[in-house]
């Protein structure tokens, strides 16, 4: 049996707003899927400024 205190929950690169965010940049522009969003973002500066991203 696996005490609680030694378990640890998995870590996630974005946070619940960010991924939030993320998801609404695909019904505010025109690209057509999530994919095509992440793919983007490293060349759309004010894309991760609204969903609050670090530098990619």
């Amino acid at each position: 049996m696996v005490s609680a205190h030694c378990y640890r929950w998995p870590q996630h690169d974005l946070r619940a707003p960010q991924l939030w965010r993320a998801h609404l940049l695909v019904g505010l522009t025109s690209t057509q899927s999530l994919n095509l969003v992440v793919a983007q973002l490293p060349e759309q500066p004010a894309w991760r400024r609204f969903a609050r991203l670090r530098k990619l």
